[in-house]
């Protein structure tokens, strides 16, 4: 696969993933604000901040850091609840990704080799 192939496979699956994670923080927060489940809107608004902090070229890796700790945490309260969760499995893989590369775009990105 050519270089610029691979970066734009890349820059889709930061985008896609930070804006899911933004709009599933956003969409959780709502529900939870609704139902009256205030720790549930706190992980949501981290959550939320961390996905845009992970789309800003100067933050990704902070907001990724973030985003892990929460993914990572969650993953291990629904596994000892007894629920097997592995879309967020997929979405802590693809966050370690994007933190360990740097991001899509940006000064960096552009300086850095392929993904």
């Amino acid at each position: 696969m050519a270089a610029s192939t691979e970066r734009s496979a890349f820059r889709v699956l930061h985008a896609v993933l930070g804006l899911g994670l933004f709009g599933t923080g956003v969409d959780t927060l709502i529900r939870s604000l609704r139902d009256g489940q205030t720790p549930l809107a706190l992980v949501a608004i981290v959550t939320a901040t961390a996905a845009v902090l992970f789309l800003i070229p100067r933050t990704v890796r902070a907001g990724g850091a973030l985003l892990l700790l929460v993914v990572l945490t969650v993953l291990a309260q629904q596994t000892i609840r007894g629920a097997w969760r592995l879309d967020l499995m997929v979405f802590a893989a693809a966050i370690w990704l994007v933190v360990a590369r740097g991001g899509a775009w940006g000064p960096a990105a552009a300086a850095a080799p392929g993904p």
